[in-house]
């Protein structure tokens, strides 16, 4: 079995000193290892295997609450994936990836 690494290298900002915080963030993912058994090309729905390895252009649109002197933390946001490099060359040609996130947490 071939580990499943993945190196970001992303950088985030947030607005606000109250709770309430817009947050942008910018960067770069390194993948390698996922391996994906089937995928279904919607457009001819032929099913094929695919391995992730590559670097992918990333960026973070959220909104976060977080108290200041710490305590409840709740993130929202959506994360879109674009990849700029296929290292490993059969990954599908799908290059925009939206990934949705949720956070529920403490900070102290």
């Amino acid at each position: 079995s071939q580990p499943i690494i993945g190196i970001p290298a992303i950088f985030n900002f947030a607005t606000g000193l109250t709770n309430s915080h817009f947050e942008l963030g910018f960067g770069f993912i390194y993948s390698s290892g996922l391996r994906q058994e089937w995928f279904i090309n919607n457009r001819t729905g032929e099913k094929f295997s695919w391995k992730l390895e590559g670097v992918f252009l990333s960026s973070r649109i959220g909104y976060r609450l977080q108290i200041p002197t710490g305590g409840f933390l709740f993130k929202i946001g959506i994360m879109p994936m674009y990849k700029i490099i296929d290292l490993n060359g059969d990954y599908p040609e799908i290059t925009l990836l939206l990934n949705p996130g949720i956070t529920f947490g403490w900070s102290f």
